[in-house]
């Protein structure tokens, strides 16, 4: 009985289940290289004398730091731990205030810099804590007696 504790008890890596995290990163990335990628492309661009403007750059950034924010999400469900989901939302929030009401660079960069340190946390958290494991029927296995 305690051998099948033991084993019930180890943190193991369910498959498909790491997913979420994964996507939180790959979404700050793309929000990132959409922004800052953008600009720097567009700056090389203007000094060989091209000008090129993009209408659709800061819905595209709210969209891919939600889509950050919302696989956090997905990912405070796997380990259980709340922290990297708060500080993204935080991050999110100011990211779509620098964008649709102040138009702040500093704003705009504390809420990156919160998202990149939710993914952080996040994938600490997942290394540490590992999946949550849930009875289903909410029966708890019973402890081995000492008889």
């Amino acid at each position: 009985m305690s051998e099948t504790i033991r084993r019930a008890s180890k943190k193991t890596e369910v498959p498909g289940k790491s997913d979420a995290g994964r996507l939180g990163s790959v979404g700050t990335i793309l929000a990132l290289s959409t922004c800052y990628g953008l600009s720097a492309l567009i700056g090389i661009l203007s000094l060989l004398g091209i000008t090129l403007t993009f209408q659709w750059r800061a819905p595209v950034i709210v969209l891919f730091s939600g889509l950050a924010t919302i696989s956090l999400a997905f990912s405070y469900r796997r380990h259980g731990f709340i922290g990297p989901f708060g500080l993204a939302l935080a991050g999110f929030g100011l990211i779509v205030w620098s964008k649709t009401l102040t138009r702040s660079p500093l704003i705009e960069a504390a809420g990156f810099l919160c998202l990149v340190g939710a993914n952080i946390w996040d994938y600490r958290a997942r290394r540490r804590f590992g999946p949550v494991c849930k009875v289903p029927g909410g029966v708890q296995p019973k402890p081995a007696s000492s008889q």
